[in-house]
């Protein structure tokens, strides 16, 4: 798994330090980011380490965009219940019941746990364990069929399970650890509970999960206010990949007017608010402010 993160550069360099100088390296990413690049050229490498990356000239090849573009043959839908009934004035535990409303009427719209004989998979992505156990239970309530993917489950038996094809197991809920390198036959549908935590390249590989060997597939992301920080970079990504406001489906408008309110230089300042909660919200989202026109679409 090559990023941009630490670790995955220190698994690059142990690698390198094992192979002769005079061998090709190839790097590979779904989703190639410019401080990969950076990282070897400005001394990321030892000396030994670079030698190996450029000795030669790098060659770059790219299939598609450069830029972090979702696959087009995976249609993207956001809801973001900022004024319908999923949402209500009160208590933060409020407005999770109210979430978890808006993906149980999800469920039913998509017809996630139909028992029809056609196989219509889903993948149900959280940002972390606690949220997963959370949202399985509630679905399991209601009498939906699906199974967490956590570290208190057969990790292997579950995948087994979720990849026969049949329809016994149609929804899984899991964490990004199933987001970026897993093939999946009959997943149709992605379902965003959650807005990845590291913004739009773990929400690119998410919604890969599905739409894939030439197969349509559905993604349906749930935003909170908080995540709308990112509405410019979705927004950009939709539009490269043919999105507009008369094109099936639409540009969502709301979607396209949150963009503008979030410019680039105040992304840094909404990061670091997001990371740092005051003191007795540990973990607290921003419940989302009512706005016209923002239901789901």
């Amino acid at each position: 798994m090559l990023d941009d993160s630490k670790d995955s550069q220190e698994n690059v360099k142990q690698i390198l330090e094992r192979i002769r100088p005079d061998r090709q390296v190839l790097l590979f990413s779904a989703t190639w980011q410019e401080s990969l690049t950076r990282w070897v050229v400005e001394g990321g490498l030892s000396n030994r380490q670079a030698r190996c990356v450029q000795n030669s000239k790098p060659v770059e090849i790219y299939v598609g965009s450069t830029t972090v573009t979702a696959c087009r043959s995976v249609e993207q839908r956001f809801w973001y219940p900022g004024v319908n009934s999923f949402w209500a004035d009160g208590s933060e535990a409020d407005a999770q019941a109210r979430k978890l409303e808006a993906l149980c009427e999800a469920v039913k719209m998509l017809k996630l746990d139909d028992t029809q004989d056609s196989i219509h998979k889903a993948l149900i992505f959280c940002n972390d364990k606690e949220g997963v156990e959370r949202v399985a239970r509630e679905l399991k309530y209601r009498g939906h069929r699906c199974e967490a993917f956590s570290s208190n489950s057969s990790r292997a038996e579950l995948l087994d399970l979720f990849r026969c094809h049949d329809n016994k197991l149609p929804m899984l809920v899991c964490t990004q650890v199933l987001g970026r390198g897993m093939h999946f036959d009959d997943v149709k549908y992605v379902v965003n509970y959650d807005f990845p935590n590291r913004g739009m390249v773990d929400y690119v590989h998410r919604i890969g999960r599905t739409g894939r060997g030439n197969k349509k597939g559905f993604a349906l992301t749930l935003l909170e206010e908080l995540d709308l920080r990112y509405s410019k970079e979705l927004v950009d990504s939709l539009r490269e990949i043919g999105y507009s406001p008369s094109s099936d489906p639409p540009l969502p408008h709301w979607l396209e007017m949150e963009s503008r309110r979030y410019p680039a230089d105040l992304l840094e300042k909404v990061q670091r608010q997001a990371e740092a909660p005051a003191a007795g919200c540990r973990g607290r989202r921003t419940r989302p402010r009512a706005r016209a026109g923002t239901g789901p679409r």
